[in-house]
């Protein structure tokens, strides 16, 4: 399988290689795939027997068209479905290079449950090979919700750069900004309290590391997302 799915489709040239005949296609929110299929079914006067093969990614509206690439220019094809109404952009399914994205934090190398030889691990390098984070084929930024008992250390370097904020929310100003019946939840929140105010705790520290320690930073380690933010909610004692 060579799928590229086009969450970055604009990013690569058409030089790179890529698998005769396949087309990936995201559409408009709301269009089917069959409009593709059927305006593309005839392109300068050719028969291109094109059809759906498969959906990397319904999500994200993503589709995987095969045609006859024999019967017509490849270029040509792209253009022409590119065109198409509705057809938010597409490109060719290009191969992916087999390599590793692996960071260079330099406590990298002891974080076995990320890449470890003997297959102790959840093979980190894999999925970052795809992503590292940040947000999804929507545009959303992806937040992490970590429910913990005491706290969190905000100022450690490996978490200040996901840090989440609440953007509907003006902080330290006594007011209920976005009016989900929390007054300046901003950084947080912490319910015992009844406000934002999150105190230091080694613990919540590690999980959200584990999480969404920044990467390449030159610190510490790299957490599974390297681009997340990174939201708290202190819940008090679970006993």
């Amino acid at each position: 399988m060579a799928w590229l799915v086009c969450c970055a489709i604009n990013g690569f040239t058409q030089e790179t290689p890529f698998v005769d005949g396949d087309l990936l296609v995201m559409l408009e929110q709301g269009v089917e795939p069959s409009l593709v299929t059927d305006e593309a079914r005839i392109v300068d006067g050719r028969q291109t027997s094109i059809y759906l093969a498969d959906t990397p990614s319904k999500l994200g509206r993503v589709y995987l068209f095969h045609y006859d690439h024999t019967v017509i220019d490849q270029f040509k094809m792209l253009d022409f479905v590119k065109r198409i109404e509705g057809v938010q952009e597409a490109q060719f399914n290009h191969y992916v290079q087999d390599r590793r994205a692996v960071p260079t934090d330099p406590q990298f190398g002891s974080q076995w449950h990320h890449v470890d030889a003997s297959d102790n691990d959840i093979d980190s390098d894999l999925a970052w090979n795809t992503t590292t984070g940040g947000s999804t084929t929507n545009g959303f930024n992806i937040v992490a919700c970590v429910v913990e008992p005491n706290g969190i250390t905000w100022g450690h370097p490996d978490l200040v750069g996901n840090h989440w904020t609440n953007a509907g929310e003006i902080a330290n100003n006594g007011v209920d900004d976005d009016g989900n019946g929390r007054i300046d939840d901003f950084d947080g929140w912490n319910t015992p309290a009844g406000n934002d105010n999150l105190a230091n705790a080694a613990h919540g520290a590690g999980v959200m590391g584990m999480i969404g320690a920044v990467a390449n930073n030159g610190n510490g380690g790299a957490g599974i997302n390297w681009n997340i933010d990174l939201m708290p909610v202190i819940v008090g004692s679970l006993t």
